[in-house]
């Protein structure tokens, strides 16, 4: 799983702590463990592990019983970060940002094909890397920070109101499309890729709010040839 990428990122720490090499054999073999999350959210593993860590080391000897709450809260933190990791990049902020990139697609159509696949990549690559990238380097630090406690500060953030907010988002961008392949004039292609991407994404964010996507997608994509057919 990730356990050879989070020894990876952990081994500058583990070095610098257990200079002798038996020391470091016995450590990097105790984060060999099976550890699986979300690869956004590891950063906050990686910093409060750590941390961890080093008040292992200066703990008093035998340190066998920090190494044993570290990886407690190893696991029970990488079970909590997937799950919100997933949900926040998969489930919302992933389709969100292809709904805006077929946005930012149609925007720039009337400058050329060439101009539309550029403004899509560029949408689509600012607006999911920005938080990833920024989760990814401030994770450590807020790792390390927050300790033992990162369960319950991943909590404090109510990260569920703001997939939410992602999902309205993309779905308004995925609907913004729709209306603009409908509206557009007799001369251009109606209900094309754009439109039915538009539509399945519109649909996956309805799927969040209890809705059935095959069902939406379905009658949506049915109604639009209809349209498209006596509107031509």
């Amino acid at each position: 799983m990730h356990n050879l990428g989070f020894l990876y990122s952990i081994e500058p720490w583990l070095r610098s702590l257990y200079p002798s090499r038996g020391a470091f054999q016995e450590a990097a073999l105790r984060h060999l463990e099976p550890f699986g999350t979300n690869p956004h959210m590891a950063s906050f593993a990686v910093g409060f592990v750590s941390a961890m860590e080093e008040k292992a080391v200066s703990a008093p000897s035998p340190a066998s019983g920090f190494h044993d709450n570290i990886r407690d809260i190893k696991r029970a933190a990488a079970s909590s970060l997937a799950a919100l990791g997933d949900s926040l990049f998969w489930g919302a902020l992933r389709p969100a940002c292809a709904a805006v990139s077929l946005l930012s697609a149609l925007l720039a159509w009337p400058l050329g094909m060439k101009w539309a696949w550029c403004a899509a990549a560029a949408a689509y690559l600012t607006c999911y890397n920005a938080p990833a990238i920024w989760l990814r380097c401030r994770g450590v630090s807020l790792g390390r920070a927050w300790g033992e406690e990162l369960p319950l500060k991943i909590q404090a953030w109510n990260l569920s109101a703001k997939m939410r907010r992602i999902r309205r988002a993309g779905l308004f961008a995925a609907l913004l499309v729709c209306a603009a392949e409908v509206a557009s004039s007799p001369g251009e292609v109606r209900f094309g890729l754009p439109s039915h991407l538009a539509l399945w994404l519109a649909c996956l964010f309805l799927r969040g709010f209890g809705v059935s996507t095959l069902r939406i997608y379905g009658a949506a994509a049915v109604a639009g040839a209809i349209f498209g057919r006596f509107a031509s």
